[in-house]
């Protein structure tokens, strides 16, 4: 009688061994995603950056600087 429980026993503890494997993988297989999708996230916010980055330099205009009207005509050579 104890041999029978003892063997029942040990094939319960390998099922759930054998499911905590299994949940184990999910785990990690989850952790992969969030890690992925903070990614993601982190992608699309500097491109919207980078887009408003661009507008503001669009934005900027530079004025044209006659050196020789400043005196000085050794800028450009």
């Amino acid at each position: 009688m104890l041999f029978m429980y003892q063997n029942q026993l040990e094939a319960i503890t390998a099922k759930h061994d054998e499911e905590r494997e299994v949940y184990q993988g999910k785990l990690e297989l989850l952790k992969e995603l969030f890690k992925k999708d903070a990614r993601r996230k982190e992608k699309n916010k500097l491109k919207t950056e980078l887009v408003l980055a661009k507008e503001k330099m669009d934005g900027v205009k530079i004025p044209y600087v006659d050196w020789f009207k400043m005196g000085e005509p050794q800028m450009f050579d």
